[in-house]
């Protein structure tokens, strides 16, 4: 499915409080798939097991074309919701089309030193940060047991241990990092 046909996905890079008699929260970010209008009903994913559902009550008029994708932010105000039900890391999207989950396998691979990745190999229970989502979250790779050690290059399937819940999908692209270095 293209972009536009998919369910929409937003990741969550900013959050406001409503200041006017209405409520709600605004909620700034990237559209990263498919379209939203007024009146459409949104989840909550990320860091809990259950997602929060909530309804789009209008869009920020200084936004751009709220349909755009991966061009723009934009903002949406958000029936009432906690504040802290938000933030960045977690998502909006259409109700039960991504779930939040604290372990994944994933193929990566390790970047050599020209790539600007790792110098040295790394083992099980490597602790780089998970990137996705505009945000930073640490997690804890297990390689397969009959792989000892991954170095610069490889190119293999791992587990991967999140310190959270995060909305993962099959296919859902991410960094390993260590600070601003990109390792795999």
């Amino acid at each position: 499915m293209s972009g536009a046909e998919s369910p929409f996905l937003m990741s969550i890079l900013e959050t406001y409080p409503n200041k006017h008699k209405r409520g709600g929260i605004w909620v700034e970010g990237q559209v990263l798939r498919g379209k939203i209008r007024i009146g459409d009903e949104v989840e909550i994913v990320g860091f809990s097991d259950y997602p929060i559902s909530s309804k789009v009550i209008m869009f920020d008029p200084n936004s751009t074309e709220p349909s755009r994708r991966h061009t723009n932010k934009i903002k949406i105000l958000i029936e009432s919701v906690d504040l802290d039900r938000f933030g960045i890391g977690r998502v909006l999207a259409r109700p039960k089309t991504i779930g939040a989950h604290n372990q994944c396998q994933a193929q990566v691979e390790v970047l050599s030193p020209g790539e600007g990745g790792r110098t040295k190999p790394f083992f099980s229970g490597y602790r780089p940060q998970f990137y996705i989502y505009e945000t930073n979250f640490v997690c804890e790779i297990t390689l397969p047991e009959e792989t000892l050690i991954a170095p610069p290059g490889w190119i293999g399937l791992v587990d991967i241990r999140l310190e959270c819940k995060i909305a993962l999908e099959i296919g859902s692209k991410f960094e390993l990092r260590e600070g601003v270095r990109v390792s795999g």
